[in-house]
């Protein structure tokens, strides 16, 4: 091919290219989900960018419920694993009656539960068919609202009104005795269990393991308490389970819906009363110990200094666990309160339609979940082009919480992704030549016991047993490991135990306020969406970074979100450096008057560096963040089109010989932002003779073309390549 055809052909693949790569885009699908109480899921990822014409679907819990056939079978199942089940604590005392009882009662109540829908979702104000919504053209935002309708209520409460007469709440009577338990074996039970989960992972049966012994001797003694307590508190309430089966899954549970806290949280209240008294006690006597004595029980200062330490660290740890079942009680006052009404304007949120002009970024975080992000994985870039915005919307915030919002911008100079890729390399070397310190953190936890009180139980068990044959229980460890079958007998009867105990641990009271609800209308809307555009108080054009921060309103403190990108500007000239290969010699003619002859001369080589600019005809993003819109049109006009936007021209000049008289020009690509290929033509200027009577007559330089093809680099990590391989 002759270099004029083939300038031709580059010309024409310039501008025929660009038209091929601008493919069309397809609207897209988008599931919403939220919660019963109308907050947003915050285990789902949200879309970064909408389009006219995409549409969302908003799943409600209980919304479109499945066939009620699907329910009751699937309830069914879970029944009939649970009648089978040989190591649940309630196998000896179901019968096939009490499962077909159940079954009924469960089929029944899943049909009258089932067929009621929840939730409504309106678009702008409109409710649409299934809750679907195509993104008009004509908006900037659409605004989801959530109203609640608590139908499901009114069932409730009428089977809590039909079955309260088989509720016994006299098992409440061994409530302090559970907590002794919980305090002194389950610590030691949950120990075993892990551990014999371990074993089980490496053998079917059990192995001699000294730990699990000495826990063993711990739990042993309680063994026939734990039996009498679970009789004594499950057996009575059988029929009030048998009819909340359908509720809880086939969960056996005395009650079915939240604990109500308020017993514990006086009593922690109390018990830290008595601390803090307690320790201003020990504070007395520690700040005039040189005038008094050492109070009675302790042998020493240092005795004194540790117990005054265990007091401090046990007011911590009760002053937390006020705190978190003062929180638990705030969630079971907002739950009852839900259960009274009939119908409630949930949540309020807003999402932003984007067009070709301008993107709307969306930042999605999660007010309900310590301010976490909610967007897709790597569809957020680190970069947006200056004629885009960035919009913080922040789901699931209460009425009562208002965000400030504080944004910031500071100018930077743009560089090239290679650059940027070459930063940690360099700043790895640069650490191991200067030593990096390490740094180990230990932590620890005092973890105070709560004594719920004085009651003891009669010791037995395995302690017995060792008395009735001769041998202290502090022998014991040797006895059981000469005999296999005994401990192999001994773990059967813990995982039995252990049932058992597990179950009771997890029981709490109904509390009263249950049985006496009436169902009424609420209009408060609990949550609403906070909707921050970042850029309205910003420079819109130009390099610059961006922070910004959202802070509670009226509250010191850090801010709950902060976040930095950065905006560019379209780049359309770009120095680079690189090295060709010219394929055609460059060899040139020199005449010499003493012998009248013309030589060769090759000291212009086939190898040139280079230096020049790049051309970029519709622009280009040069720290290109390749991971939007890959799919669209709308990349070209941001410089992130996969054609257009590598596609430049160059123009140059050769370093290495003829200074000044050796020029290129040519098209070339971007591999990545800062390196590329490229091809075209090299003008070098050789000189000429003009002679008369085999003497020169004149000189004169004229332009020689060939073509190339070579690799160009950003100049501007010269430097980071030289730290790196210095």
């Amino acid at each position: 091919m002759s270099m004029k055809k083939y300038y031709v052909c580059a010309l024409v693949l310039l501008f025929i290219l660009p038209v091929f790569a601008q493919r069309t885009y397809k609207t897209k699908e988008y599931h919403l989900s939220f919660k019963e109480n109308g907050s947003l899921e915050g285990n789902q990822k949200m879309p970064t960018v909408l389009k006219k014409l995409d549409k969302l679907i908003i799943n409600l819990p209980n919304q479109t419920p499945l066939n009620p056939s699907d329910k009751i079978n699937k309830f069914k199942d879970d029944l009939l694993s649970f009648y089978f089940d040989r190591k649940s604590p309630f196998y000896w005392y179901i019968t096939y009656s009490d499962f077909r009882s159940s079954s009924d009662i469960g089929e029944q109540m899943i049909q009258k539960y089932n067929v009621i829908n929840n939730i409504d979702a309106e678009f702008n104000g409109i409710s649409y068919p299934l809750n679907e919504f195509w993104l008009p053209p004509a908006t900037t935002d659409v605004k989801i609202s959530l109203i609640k309708r608590f139908e499901q209520n009114k069932v409730l409460l009428e089977h809590i009104k039909n079955t309260s007469n088989l509720y016994d709440s006299s098992w409440e009577i061994y409530i302090p005795f559970l907590d002794t338990l919980r305090e002194k074996v389950l610590p030691s039970a949950l120990r075993i269990h892990d551990l014999l989960q371990r074993e089980k992972l490496v053998s079917s049966t059990p192995q001699f393991n000294q730990e699990i012994l000495q826990e063993l001797i711990r739990v042993d003694p309680y063994r026939e308490h734990i039996h009498s307590l679970f009789k004594r508190v499950a057996l009575p309430n059988m029929k009030w389970m048998n009819q909340w089966y359908w509720y809880t899954k086939a969960v056996p549970k005395i009650n079915p819906f939240f604990r109500d806290p308020q017993k514990l949280l006086l009593k922690t209240e109390e018990l830290l009363v008595l601390a803090k008294e307690r320790l201003k006690l020990f504070d007395s006597y520690l700040t005039n110990s040189l005038s008094s004595g050492i109070p009675n029980g302790f042998k020493s200062f240092n005795e004194v200094k540790k117990e005054h330490t265990a007091l401090m660290n046990g007011v911590a740890e009760l002053e937390n666990l006020k705190k978190n079942l003062q929180l638990e009680k705030s969630l079971y006052d907002k739950w009852l309160a839900t259960l009274k009404f009939t119908s409630q304007p949930l949540n309020e949120s807003t999402l932003y339609i984007s067009d070709k002009e301008t993107i709307r970024w969306m930042h999605h975080y999660d007010g309900g979940q310590k301010y976490k992000s909610l967007n897709i994985d790597n569809t957020l870039p680190s970069q947006i082009a200056d004629r885009d915005q960035i919009i913080a919307l922040v789901y699931n915030v209460p009425d009562s919480v208002v965000l400030d919002l504080n944004a910031k911008d500071s100018t930077i100079i743009p560089r090239t992704k290679l650059a940027e890729a070459l930063d940690p390399f360099e700043k790895a070397l640069l650490q191991s030549l200067n030593g990096v310190d390490a740094m180990t953190t230990l932590f620890g936890k005092w973890f105070p016991v709560l004594n719920p009180g004085s009651i003891t139980f009669p010791s037995g068990g395995i302690h017995s047993l060792a008395g009735s044959i001769g041998v202290s229980a502090d022998n014991l460890t040797e006895l059981v490991t000469l005999d296999q079958i005994a401990y192999n007998n001994l773990i059967k009867e813990f995982e039995d135990t252990y049932s058992e105990l597990k179950w009771l641990m997890d029981q709490t009271p109904i509390p009263a306020q249950i049985f006496q609800l009436k169902g009424e209308e609420n209009k408060k809307m609990p949550l609403h969406t906070e909707v921050h555009n970042v850029e309205e108080t910003l420079h819109k054009e130009g390099n610059r970074s961006v922070t910004y921060k959202l802070a509670v309103k009226g509250k010191t403190g850090a801010p709950v979100i902060t976040q930095t990108y950065t905006k560019y500007a379209r780049t359309y000239f770009w120095p680079a450096l690189g090295a060709v290969y010219i394929p055609n010699s460059r060899d040139a003619s020199v005449f010499d008057e003493k012998t009248g002859q013309f030589s060769t001369s090759a000291k212009v080589d086939n190898f040139e560096v280079i230096a020049g600019v790049k051309i970029y005809p519709w622009g280009t993003n040069i720290s290109r963040d390749m991971k939007t819109f890959k799919n669209t049109y709308w990349n070209n006009l941001r410089g992130n089109q996969f054609v257009t936007s590598r596609l430049f021209g160059f123009l140059g000049l050769g370093m290495r010989h003829k200074f000044l008289k050796n020029y290129v020009g040519g098209l070339g690509f971007d591999i990545v932002p800062g390196f590329s290929v490229q091809t075209g033509a090299n003008l070098l200027f050789q000189k000429r003779y003009e002679l008369e009577n085999g003497k020169v007559k004149n000189e004169y330089e004229r332009p020689v073309y060939n073509w190339y093809i070579g690799l160009s680099l950003d100049p501007t990590i010269v430097p980071q390549i030289v730290n790196i391989f210095r």
